[in-house]
């Protein structure tokens, strides 16, 4: 939390004083981009360089987040004053990475400095059908996909109160719910999905809730008709790794042989769960 000095306090009391200037001097690089979604961010700038390069962050629905520069900006006597060599035909969109750097979203006094409406007038193209099932669950995808499921919640949860058997949706959800935590939301939403649907990954994410909430006999009840109705090797295998290490940390033998041979029936050469399967046996021998 920021700290506010005696000093400041009383510059605050006198209004008159100017102490506002100081407000766009205070870039906060604190937020991760997904947090800033359809807002102006800064981002931090070189040791080497006095220009920093601002522009608006939001939601491309077929190719997720996305930031367009819109220009560079110096700060000069208290004020942040933007580069006038910017051709007014230049457009640049960069997908945004997992490992983007944290930016600092402009306040509304460092907008009015640059110049800046609250938002840009050609968002309007990525905001048009924003009110549809498949924007609202694609716009979940993307927060998912980068780790930000809490924030996925509301776009998913806005469509699934419209049509909660909308193709890919239920998974969405629950995989959203999983991440945060929500085990038991995850297992309502997936329990009532795979009556309708016997789709691999709605097994692998109720056997993942149940396993969460320590019911193991219920998650190896899926797991088992998961792997029954899967195609994907990979996903039978890790369902069958996830019951491995159940039954590792129960130190319960036989059913850990049963469920690894399972798991090696599908891994095949180069497995990524090989490691799992390495550290369980390593382990094994220790206590035989």
């Amino acid at each position: 939390m920021k700290t506010i000095t005696r000093l400041s306090i009383f510059f605050l009391l006198i209004p008159f004083l100017g102490i506002s200037q100081n407000e766009a001097l205070t870039l906060n690089f604190d937020k991760k981009y997904y947090q800033a979604v359809d807002k102006w961010v800064a981002f931090p700038k070189s040791e080497k360089d006095s220009l920093y390069s601002f522009g608006f962050i939001y939601i491309d629905q077929m190719a997720g987040f996305s930031f367009r520069f819109e220009n560079t900006f110096k700060i000069d006597s208290q004020t942040l004053i933007a580069s006038d060599s910017k051709p007014e035909t230049t457009l640049m969109t960069y997908r945004l990475e997992p490992n983007t750097k944290l930016v600092a979203e402009l306040t509304e006094g460092q907008m009015k400095q640059l110049n800046l409406p609250k938002t840009p007038e050609w968002l309007k193209i990525y905001k048009s059908d924003e009110s549809s099932l498949e924007y609202l669950k694609d716009i979940g995808y993307h927060y998912n996909h980068v780790g930000a499921s809490k924030e996925a919640l509301e776009p998913l949860l806005k469509a699934y109160k419209i049509d909660p058997d909308y193709s890919g949706l239920a998974f969405e959800l629950a995989f959203a719910y999983n991440a945060t935590g929500q085990y038991e939301k995850a297992v309502t939403v997936l329990e009532s999905a795979i009556k309708k649907n016997k789709d691999q990954l709605l097994y692998k994410e109720l056997g993942f809730a149940f396993m969460n909430l320590n019911k193991f006999d219920e998650a190896e009840k899926i797991y088992s008709e998961g792997i029954e109705s899967a195609k994907d090797n990979s996903i039978k295998a890790e369902m069958a790794i996830n019951m491995c290490a159940i039954f590792f940390n129960q130190k319960n033998k036989p059913k850990y042989d049963k469920w690894l041979a399972t798991a090696k029936k599908y891994m095949g050469d180069n497995s990524p769960f090989q490691q799992y399967v390495n550290y369980f046996e390593a382990e094994w021998k220790k206590v035989d």
